[in-house]
């Protein structure tokens, strides 16, 4: 079983925490290198776990094309995890 860290991270602190700032942040987000945020009650936010998912495979070595590649993976767990519910 696969657990997933779905606390709240505010786009501005998941920005940070990715080394970019807010324009940066959503021009990674239109290029696939950065998933698709959540928004409640008018704020948006990613996953905790998604961000921190992130920053181990650039640690790790990982380009573009195996960030855009894990991007889709997150984005996929979270269908799964909505249907689950």
């Amino acid at each position: 079983m696969v657990l997933h860290d779905l606390r709240a991270c505010p786009l501005n602190e998941a920005f940070t925490l990715v080394g970019c700032g807010r324009s940066r942040g959503y021009q990674k987000i239109n290029e696939g290198l950065l998933p698709r945020p959540l928004s409640e009650n008018g704020r948006s936010w990613l996953p905790a776990g998604e961000i921190r998912r992130i920053q181990q495979a650039r640690i790790a070595g990982a380009g573009d094309a195996e960030i855009r590649d894990l991007v889709k993976v997150l984005e996929g767990e979270r269908k799964n995890l909505a249907e689950a519910a």
